[in-house]
């Protein structure tokens, strides 16, 4: 029954009138468990009434019954895309953000979120969503990007005409931010640009669907190349004091270029180049593989679909043949590998070595110890 009537309303643009008859019957809770809705209709409602999903259902209930039993790694992109920028539209409304729009097109191109913050001013929100713990990190420039989108929006035409734009607010909302914020002078807008990442993921205590928004300022290309150069500036100066494993005279740095190497072939085996997840990845890899014992790295491999687990949701270092019954093997989720930053890493490395140097020690005494016990001369009785 909800499906149907679901998909009437949709294509009649009534679905707002369709949520508040069910709210008005007592039946919300069972139009949203029903998996009726889509992500992109689930955060249309989080923008216009947060209130409804503060029932039994919440958010990520809804979303976990549309996914309904597929593994994530069977949703399409647009659907990632979708879920995320559902995430962060609940996220914003119950922080109390309000006049909350997606400026985009049918096809999902243009402004994810933009709406006003506790203080009244507008913000805007770029979303990028993954199911692989690898949502992606700021890229391109949002001075130009938010003005030309909401200069597009404004002008109703192609791609843009009333008939292909998602909510109906859309273009009214981009020329009030217009005629608000923009810089006569520069001819862009004044606004703050944020860029939110939300990895998705089943709770494993829950199995429900969920994925926390890590926001942050949209930089534009200046200040992310100023924040690099100041990242290098005190990474040298750190370095310069302590040696990491990137150093060719660590004591893993051997280990360190082996799981690099590894890294970066499943990289290209996953059509992906070597980045700073990848960084990430090895850095993970290299305290995980130390702190099991491993000596070497002959194999990196992400975990294979199964019954119960999607694809991938695992990572895997290997020392030996695959086909030996003697290899020694470690694992971790893929996520955390992938976002655990190269420091932290490091630093856990550095406990390990710790540790591995505490248990040599005391060994090497308690070997020195039984020597002198056995070569010490012996009392006899006569």
């Amino acid at each position: 029954m909800f499906q149907g009537l679901a998909g009437v309303k949709r294509s009649q643009g009534e679905l707002g009138d369709l949520v508040e008859g069910f709210r008005k019957s007592g039946n919300l809770d069972g139009l949203l468990q029903s998996g009726a809705l889509s992500p992109k209709e689930l955060g249309h409602l989080a923008r216009k009434d947060v209130s409804i999903f503060e029932g039994q259902v919440s958010m990520e209930k809804a979303v976990d019954a549309y996914i309904g039993k597929r593994n994530l790694s069977e949703l399409a992109d647009p659907e990632i895309g979708d879920i995320g920028e559902a995430f962060v539209s609940h996220d914003l409304a119950k922080k109390g953000y309000t006049d909350l729009v997606a400026i985009q097109d049918k096809q999902g191109h243009g402004i994810d979120v933009v709406g006003k913050n506790q203080e009244g001013k507008w913000e805007s929100f770029e979303v990028k969503a993954s199911v692989q713990g690898t949502a992606r990190r700021q890229f391109g420039n949002p001075e130009e990007f938010i003005t030309d989108r909401l200069r597009k929006a404004e002008g109703e035409r192609g791609s843009w005409a009333p008939k292909n734009v998602w909510e109906e607010q859309a273009q009214s909302t981009a020329e009030k931010i217009l005629d608000e914020t923009m810089d006569r002078t520069t001819g862009r807008v004044k606004i703050e640009s944020n860029w939110a990442r939300v990895n998705i993921e089943r709770d494993p205590a829950t199995g429900l669907i969920k994925g926390e928004p890590e926001i942050e300022k949209w930089k534009t290309p200046l200040e992310r190349q100023q924040d690099r150069q100041l990242e290098r500036s005190l990474r040298q100066e750190t370095q310069g004091q302590k040696k990491t494993p990137v150093d060719a005279d660590h004591q893993d740095f051997a280990l360190h270029q082996q799981i690099k190497g590894k890294v970066a072939e499943l990289d290209v085996q996953n059509g992906r180049t070597f980045d700073a997840v990848s960084e990430r990845m090895t850095a993970s890899l290299l305290a995980l593989a130390k702190d099991n014992g491993l000596t070497r790295v002959d194999h990196v491999l992400l975990s294979k679909q199964t019954d119960s687990l999607p694809a991938a949701q695992n990572v895997f270092v290997v020392q030996g043949s695959l086909n030996d019954p003697a290899m020694l093997r470690a694992y971790m989720p893929t996520a955390q590998a992938a976002q655990t930053p190269v420091e932290q890493s490091f630093s856990q490395l550095e406990q390990v070595n710790q540790r591995l140097a505490q248990q040599l020690a005391q060994q090497q005494t308690l070997d020195q110890t039984q020597a002198q016990s056995q070569g010490a001369p012996q009392m006899r009785m006569s």
